[in-house]
């Protein structure tokens, strides 16, 4: 809790910490979303992340990091989907986003950025607008691992001007061209402490499950996550 600032599960139970087994036989985090685990709405969910850009009094974070307005970060971090995760289904699944955090009021609505693994593939998803947005389009994709640990690194400008953000994520040896647009989402009126409309919301970072509640219950395991610039 004190890394992440939430873990938005049902019950604690739901995360797992293991001292070995990582990628490299050190310690991993397991999140798993069990049949029913409905946390926040009519979706099955269980990830690490608090949705908060303010700071506590001390100037800390409430959340494990925030994208800003302008900044260049290298997120990396390794995962593993279980052998037996349900990979070739149509229907969707989240890994990780890179979400507009609250308290703003354009914090809802689909993620500016999210990974999902769905179809066979690992599909890069975009909100298809930085204002409000109820729908998405696919980026990018390639061919999904299960049962193994995968490598995935994001390197990117953080802005919600298409003409200055840019976005590559790689995923072990398959890497995605440099794409320019927009990976944060602007502020709507009435506008958030400490926002004016038009301004570009901070997202924060969250890593688990989060999936359509017809899919059978599953986890996923994230280790190594560090974020440079």
């Amino acid at each position: 809790m004190s890394l992440w600032g939430d873990i938005d599960a049902v019950s604690p139970t739901r995360h797992q910490w293991f001292g070995s087994g990582g990628p490299d036989g050190g310690a991993f985090r397991r999140m798993t979303a069990q049949d029913g685990d409905l946390y926040h709405g009519d979706s099955e969910r269980a990830e690490l992340g608090n949705s908060n850009y303010q700071t506590r009094s001390n100037g800390d974070l409430k959340t494990f990091f925030l994208y800003r307005e302008g900044e260049r970060r290298v997120t990396s971090y390794w995962m593993r989907l279980p052998a037996n995760f349900p990979i070739n289904t149509g229907k969707w699944q989240v890994v990780m986003q890179m979400k507009q955090s609250e308290p703003a009021e354009n914090a809802n609505g689909t993620p500016v950025i999210a990974l999902q693994a769905t179809d066979g593939k690992w599909l890069l998803k975009q909100s298809s607008s930085s204002g409000v947005s109820e729908s998405t389009r696919v980026l990018w994709s390639a061919p999904a691992v299960v049962g193994s640990w995968v490598p995935v690194v994001v390197d990117a400008v953080y802005s919600s001007d298409p003409s200055k953000g840019s976005f590559q994520i790689t995923i072990g040896d398959v890497s995605s061209p440099v794409l320019r647009t927009y990976n944060l989402k602007k502020e709507v009126s009435p506008p958030g402490p400490g926002l004016q409309v038009g301004d570009s919301i901070p997202s924060h970072l969250r890593l688990g499950i989060y999936h359509d509640t017809t899919l059978p219950g599953t986890h996923v395991d994230i280790a190594d996550v560090q974020i440079f610039g």
